[in-house]
Formats: C-alpha cells, sequence, structure tokens
C-alpha cells in the first residue's frame, strides 16, 4: 500500500466514525452531471461545501457530505483531485484558484468559447473575463457568473477532469504560453473570439507579434468594415468609416487612432468591431487573396515592417488634452446638420 493510499485509508476511517449517522443512510442519488459537478467544485473551492452546494444547486450540504466520505474516498476521482490539490499547495502555495491562471486559464477560456451553449453569449462572456482580469470580480462571483451564462456543463467539458485535455492534471503547468501558440499559427486564421481572448486575458504579447495579430488579423477585417489608413507626410492614422481625410475638427480615439496600441485596445473594449458572423473568413480572404503585385495595392508586409517596433507618429503633436472639447463636439454637431440639411433641400 502505497503511502497516499495508507494516508486516505486512516482519513476514511476517522471521518466516518465522526460522521453523524444521518450521513451514512441518507439518499445518495446523484446523477452523472451532479457528480461531476461536486468533483469540478472540489478542484475550485476545495472542501468548502457550502460553496460546492451554491455550485451544484441540487443537493443539500448533507447529501454533498455522505456522497464525499462514502463514495468519492479511494476512488480515481479522489486519488487525483488529492494529487492535484498537493501538488498545488507546495509548488504555488494556494491550490484553489490554478485553473484562473495563466495559461490555464486561456486554454480554459478557449475550450469554453467552442462550446455550443456559449455561442450565444460571446459578448457577455468576453465581458465578464475582462471584469475579473480588472479585478471587478472575485473568484466565487466570476466562477457563478460563467456558470448562470453558459451552464454547469459547459464548465465541466471546459476542464476537462480526467480526459484527454485535463486541466487540472501535472502537464497542465507546461501548457504552451500565448506566444508559442501564435508561433506556429497564421494569424489571418484567428476567429474573432480568438483575438478578443487574446487582447484581453494578459497574454502578455511580444511587440512583434502584436504587430502581426494586428495586420494578419485585425486589421483585415477593420478594412472590411471601411476604416481607412490616412497619411500625410511621414505620418499615418487609423480613420473610422467615413473619415476620409485628416483636419483639425477630428477627434482622436473618436474619429481617428494614431496607434496600433491604442486601436488594438479599442477593438477589445468593442469586440463587435471585427465581429461579423457570415463573412468572418471571408473577410480575411478577400484581403489576404489581393495580388500584392498590383501597384495601387500598398504591401502589407512593408507595412508591418515600418510599424513593427515603435508607435506611428500622431498626426499634428500637441501638448493640450487628448478629450473633445466643447468647440470640437460643436464642430461635429454643426458638420452633422449641414449634412442632414443638404440631404432635405435635394428631396
Amino acid at each position: 500500500m502505497s503511502k497516499i493510499d495508507y494516508k486516505l485509508s486512516l482519513e476514511t476511517s476517522y471521518n466516518l466514525k465522526k460522521a453523524p449517522p444521518i450521513y451514512l443512510h441518507s439518499n445518495n442519488n446523484f446523477n452523472e452531471v451532479e457528480e461531476a459537478s461536486l468533483i469540478l467544485g472540489l478542484y475550485i473551492f476545495g472542501k468548502d461545501f457550502v460553496r460546492v452546494k451554491r455550485f451544484i444547486g441540487t443537493k443539500s450540504i448533507g447529501e454533498l457530505k455522505t456522497f464525499y466520505y462514502t463514495k468519492f474516498y479511494q476512488s480515481e476521482d479522489h486519488k487525483r483531485w488529492r494529487i492535484y490539490k498537493e501538488a498545488r499547495e507546495t509548488i504555488r502555495g494556494s491550490n484553489m484558484q490554478q485553473l484562473f491562471i495563466e495559461p490555464t486559464h486561456q486554454h480554459f477560456l478557449s475550450h469554453l468559447l467552442h462550446n455550443e451553449s456559449a455561442k450565444h453569449c460571446c459578448n457577455k462572456l468576453l465581458e465578464v473575463v475582462k471584469n475579473f482580469h480588472r479585478g471587478n470580480l472575485k473568484l466565487e462571483e466570476y466562477v457563478f457568473a460563467l456558470k448562470d451564462l453558459v451552464g454547469v456543463e459547459a464548465l465541466i467539458d471546459a476542464v476537462g477532469i480526467g480526459k484527454e485535455n485535463d486541466l487540472t492534471s501535472p502537464t497542465a503547468n507546461s501548457m504552451k504560453s500565448i506566444n508559442e501558440i501564435l508561433a506556429g499559427k497564421d494569424y489571418s486564421n484567428l476567429t474573432h473570439i480568438e483575438i478578443i481572448l487574446l487582447l484581453t486575458c494578459n497574454a502578455r504579447v511580444s511587440k512583434t507579434r502584436e504587430s502581426g495579430l494586428f495586420w494578419r488579423a485585425v486589421w483585415p477585417r477593420l478594412l472590411a468594415k471601411g476604416w481607412s489608413k490616412i497619411s500625410k507626410g511621414c505620418s499615418i492614422v487609423f480613420g473610422v468609416p467615413g473619415v476620409e481625410g485628416v483636419s483639425r475638427k477630428l477627434v482622436k480615439g473618436i474619429h481617428y487612432f494614431d496607434s496600433i496600441k491604442d486601436l488594438l485596445a479599442e477593438v477589445a473594449s468593442h469586440p463587435e468591431l471585427i465581429k461579423d458572423p457570415v463573412k468572418e473568413t471571408a473577410m480575411v480572404n478577400q484581403v489576404f487573396g489581393m495580388k500584392f503585385d498590383d501597384p495601387d495595392v500598398v504591401r502589407v508586409s512593408a507595412l508591418e515592417d515600418h510599424f513593427r517596433n515603435h508607435v506611428v507618429e500622431t498626426v499634428r503633436k500637441s501638448k493640450r488634452n487628448t478629450k473633445p472639447s466643447m468647440k470640437a463636439l460643436e464642430a461635429v454637431v454643426d458638420k452633422m446638420e449641414e449634412v442632414t440639411s443638404s440631404k432635405r433641400m435635394r428631396r
């Protein structure tokens, strides 16, 4: 008998002796989902049966303890959980949040977002993830927010306890970082969900790969939606749809963006900018299917080289506040009124 088995045997005997008789004779009917929910709850919350009870939602604490001390103990699932628990305590000192620390968390979210249950609420899901990373949600709040959005079965599938892609296994710590994943993947094949994940989950993408991500994955989608590259001398800015030239009336952050970093931040905050469920694949392929020997087409690779290691220059350097002033806003309103009035006169 191994040390772990001997320790479990003693612990089982001790806990069964001290357990009230009601725990030994109460109803112990757990279906497959409830059983998997209990096990996942233990990985997340430990033996905090109050939180585990809330996580399962269909069993009393007495029923949970009965299952834990009679059926779960000394099972393969229990041994796997104990190994996970003790390994995390030894390595990092805190074992209950490892599923939500990078890079494991990135893989968890990737699995979750490819689940059918998550496809109808991607934007809400990404907003919850962003709030968690910003520190606006505690772990418990985050877990229950995810459960409310996609359901407990989707969470169980995403973690995959006991399966081939088990995120709780010892090899989960050695999973590839996001930079390693990007290194071997064609940026143009990334979905908009994967792009937003990279931009919002503290992935720490290197500057070179951030540039590649922008030009190969983000910019083609923006370009197809009417965004434009506006140049003036040595300066280049990215204009929103409808903006064709540069003028002092334009407001940075509203009408144009003067750096890749700022534009990626805008995309991360507004995923709908690059989302097109019907034409997403065609959108990217269309841009990269261009004939780059055409003199009228700007080479993307040349642009990458130009912007790879530095921020794009601003159109007009100024120390003034970049927030829109009342005059700027009034100018925008006046312009809109002129356009509206002109259309009415034509009618």
